[in-house]
């Protein structure tokens, strides 16, 4: 029995075939790219730009900004140096002390006794 391949082969390429027909008519044409140096000819002179006092600035100090300098005055030394560390010492252990044991009570066993009602297992 010989397999229909054909069919699924030709309607791919006619598939890719429509495709590459799409693509060719809806791209959109791109246009050339314009010069964008200056032209000399057109370019303009700037007036001059007017200088500004800055001293007017600082005299008026509209934004409460100067601050006058002022010569550093002499402090006294507020910082102590750090002092020496301690030397260490060595610590002396005291002996160990023998534990003393009370003398053993004065008692004697007479009897024991055993409650139970004899349930419980027995060893």
């Amino acid at each position: 029995m010989k397999q229909p391949l054909w069919i699924l082969n030709s309607a791919l390429f006619a598939l890719v075939l429509l495709v590459l027909v799409f693509i060719y008519f809806s791209r959109v044409p791109i246009e050339e790219r314009e010069n964008i140096e200056p032209d000399l000819s057109r370019v303009s002179v700037s007036k001059e730009v007017s200088k500004i006092n800055i001293e007017k600035i600082y005299e008026y100090d509209l934004f409460d900004t100067y601050k006058e300098e002022y010569e550093p005055i002499e402090e006294p030394e507020l910082v102590k140096p750090i002092p020496a560390p301690p030397r260490p010492s060595v610590v002396k252990i005291p002996p160990k002390e023998k534990p003393k044991f009370l003398d053993p009570l004065k008692i004697t066993l007479k009897g024991i006794i055993v409650i139970g009602d004899g349930s419980e297992a027995r060893l």
